[in-house]
């Protein structure tokens, strides 16, 4: 008789629990909805960290925008609601100059989920440098900020180009590596990202050589007494020791 009061009991002090935390997850999920931010996932891998380079894009390719995803923890409401964000300046480099975004979206009525879209610009500065945009959540009438993991995102980007590590094996090819040419290149390639032996036949890199040379005799004729020149103040020029 005991252990069935005993049992009964310990069944109505865990269903009083299990009670106190529906009402708590509730409390926390309905009367106090929060938001939390996320960024692509191809260029965050998941994590609270962004990572982008213009490089690699067609010299006509002057901004790129970010579809940040703001979601809502917790359930939709019957009316619209605000999400808000700042600007915290001690973990950001870029300006104005650097990038646009607005500072609210609406999380429509029904719906857990909204765009913050941040537009990064390619800016001439960014060619040497990176710049960071550390954007946070703010709490609003509507929202408390959610998870310290996902209550900010931290946004870098450059213009930057490096080496590519197989040069050696192409210089046959395209003469000495420079940023200057390599960029001439890849804005001149038609969206080919890179040039490698491994990918690439004989012929296919030769059509290249030959391509980039008009594309550089245009380019001198076009600017006469400005040809182009290599970030150590070399003429550019696709003649190698090998072809």
């Amino acid at each position: 008789m005991n252990i069935k009061k005993s049992l009964k009991t310990l069944t109505l002090a865990i269903a009083a629990l299990t009670l106190a935390a529906c009402q708590a997850d509730e409390m926390r999920f309905d009367s106090q909805a929060r938001i939390r931010i996320t960024g692509p996932r191809i260029y965050t891998a998941d994590t609270d960290s962004l990572g982008f380079s213009f490089v690699t894009f067609p010299a006509s390719t002057d901004k790129k925008v970010m579809n940040v995803d703001v979601n809502v923890i917790g359930t939709a409401a019957n009316h619209d609601r605000k999400a808000r964000f700042e600007i915290v300046t001690e973990r950001t480099t870029a300006t104005q100059a650097h990038y646009s975004m607005p500072m609210e979206v609406t999380i429509p009525a029904d719906s857990t989920h909204a765009i913050l879209p941040v537009t990064l610009n390619r800016t001439e500065d960014i060619q040497a440098k990176n710049v960071k945009l550390y954007i946070r959540c703010v709490q609003t009438d509507d929202f408390l900020v959610g998870v310290n993991e996902q209550n900010h995102l931290t946004v870098v980007w450059n213009d930057m180009l490096s080496k590519p590590n197989d040069w050696n094996d192409i210089e046959e090819f395209f003469g000495e590596y420079s940023n200057v040419k390599y960029r001439f290149m890849l804005n001149n390639a038609n969206g080919i990202t890179h040039f490698s032996k491994e990918t690439m036949s004989w012929a296919m890199l030769m059509n290249y050589k030959i391509k980039f040379e008009k594309c550089l005799q245009d380019y001198n004729a076009a600017h006469p007494g400005n040809e182009l020149r290599d970030e150590n103040g070399k003429l550019v020029s696709f003649k190698s020791y090998y072809v």
